[in-house]
């Protein structure tokens, strides 16, 4: 059962990530988008969370900012960097989670609070031994918009 879940989660996942990723996502689209990203984070939940929950809110959060929804993008991307740090994650999930508030201040017209939220993710590339997933955050870091 927790492998099924644990499927159903990166099925969900690559949905929710593939429609984030359209230029010209249809209304119906966006709310398709978000569904994914929450039925994603539900079966990460059943096959266990643990590090995992804070990815899930980071999804949530990104996909809030490309339904242009900053509010909720917040809520979640706070979320995740409390999850991260009480689930004393690595530094990618540090990294993209901090990323995600980021983005949401900057969705919310709070260009200081983005700048910091970005300078704090760049502090956590340094603590991220793998070069490729180094340069996979950073690019995550780099197409920020402030």
């Amino acid at each position: 059962m927790i492998e099924m879940h644990r499927q159903l989660a990166i099925s969900c996942c690559e949905a929710a990530c593939a429609l984030m990723e359209k230029e010209a996502r249809s209304r119906a689209e966006t709310i398709e988008m978000l569904h994914d990203a929450h039925a994603a984070c539900y079966h990460i939940g059943q096959a266990g969370g643990g590090e995992y929950a804070a990815r899930c809110e980071w999804l949530l959060a990104r996909a809030y900012v490309a339904a242009q929804m900053g509010n909720a993008a917040l809520m979640h991307a706070e979320r995740a960097l409390e999850l991260a740090r009480a689930a004393d994650a690595d530094a990618q999930t540090r990294a993209l989670c901090l990323e995600a508030c980021a983005r949401a201040h900057a969705a919310l017209g709070r260009p200081v609070d983005a700048d910091y939220c970005k300078q704090e993710a760049v502090l956590e590339l340094a603590r991220i031994d793998d070069e490729k997933l180094r340069a996979q955050v950073m690019a995550e870091i780099g197409s920020l918009t402030i």
